[in-house]
């Protein structure tokens, strides 16, 4: 891999950026030209992911860190969490560095303090996890700092360096897929495509658990909106007012404690199974498409077949969860006693979500070696 055909993606939030007075951006093309400085080649950098360039390279380069150095350097803020195509940048992308073994290429930049990033334990988000688990850059107090200042060109050169030493590194270490993911066939075997497939037979019956586990805890929350609808029906009918609203909110808040923390858990094991396997599952389907007689082995036509079933299946319930999402932030609005459940509710939401988008490019994936894309 020459130093010619480093690239990586920026990833931030717009707001953060508008905020900040424009300083992420600049940031970005301070360290563009200290790699061109440092190194004498370009670092192809893409910056506006609502741009055709940074959707045309995410797509042609996700997959072929084989063939190039790519990183991927998220600007991390407490905003960064809450945005969905965020979290879909940085599930997707450590899903491969970790198949190929290149976990490396992830470089987050911490910007400003994230209370579940800092401290002990592991954050049950797994977006903050996979984080929380890299050698992420500190620059909370360097964001103060003058632009033109020593100290803060000092940080830049330093960020600038690291990516080359680890493109350095990376350059003479061909990727092999990472044995705390995949089951290996010996200690010094490389697994095999049979060892890949075992994995991911083994996840499905995992995933079809938790799904199943979803239905009664929604059917718990449903019940509770309509008994809290009828509730408020009832009282403005009676003249009850703002304050027998209030009266219905409160008992509403209640009765959503206990389904919304198990919400929370299972949306929550369901991100974080999603993200334990998905590098294996990369890794079997990039073997694949390296090799595609074998999609006529009947062994593994039952287990795609089963895959792009589950993903058909997901996706049908992730425009209900949507909208579920959606009712629920409006929820939240009618009194601050409902928004700590609300809360809850969301995140654990939001993992199916999260989830979602790994399960999409498995099936784009299988159709397109079938044919059918």
């Amino acid at each position: 891999m020459a130093l010619s055909d480093a690239a990586g993606f920026w990833s931030y939030t717009r707001k953060d950026d508008e905020l900040e007075g424009g300083r992420i951006r600049r940031l970005a093309e301070k360290l563009r030209a200290e790699f061109a400085l440092l190194t004498g080649a370009e670092l192809e950098l893409f910056v506006d992911r609502d741009g055709i360039e940074w959707g045309d390279a995410w797509r042609s380069r996700i997959d072929e860190a084989l063939a190039a150095t790519t990183f991927f350097i998220p600007i991390i803020t407490p905003r960064y969490f809450e945005r969905r195509e965020c979290r879909h940048e940085l599930l997707t992308f450590i899903g491969h560095a970790k198949s190929l073994g290149m976990e490396e290429l992830l470089l987050p930049i911490l910007y400003v303090q994230v209370s579940d990033l800092i401290g002990e334990g592991t954050s049950t988000d797994e977006a903050v996890a996979i984080v929380a688990a890299t050698q992420w850059v500190d620059w909370r107090n360097l964001r103060l700092e003058e632009e033109d200042s020593g100290r803060y060109r000092q940080a830049v050169n330093r960020l600038a360096a690291r990516l080359l030493e680890v493109s350095e590194r990376l350059a003479d270490r061909p990727p092999s897929p990472a044995p705390a993911v995949v089951a290996t066939v010996g200690e010094e075997d490389e697994p095999g495509l049979v060892d890949l497939m075992a994995v991911a037979e083994e996840a499905l019956p995992t995933w079809q658990a938790i799904i199943e586990q979803f239905a009664p805890v929604l059917e718990q929350l449903n019940e509770a909106n309509k008994e809290a609808t009828a509730q408020v029906n009832e009282s403005d009918a009676r003249g009850g007012g703002f304050a027998g609203r209030l009266v219905v909110a409160r008992r509403l808040g209640i009765a959503l404690e206990g389904p919304a923390d198990k919400l929370v858990q299972l949306g929550n094991s369901y991100a974080s199974e999603l993200v334990r396997i998905d590098p294996g599952i990369l890794a079997m389907l990039r073997a694949l498409e390296q090799d595609p007689t074998q999609l006529n082995d009947e062994g593994i036509t039952e287990l795609l077949n089963s895959i792009q079933g589950f993903a058909a299946l997901s996706r049908n319930n992730a425009q209900s969860t949507r909208e579920l999402s959606d009712t629920y932030s409006g929820i939240a609005d009618i009194s601050r006693v409902l928004r700590g459940p609300v809360r809850k509710i969301k995140q654990g939401l939001r993992g199916v979500l999260d989830g979602q988008s790994i399960i999409d490019e498995w099936d784009e994936r299988i159709k397109r070696m079938r044919g059918d894309a």
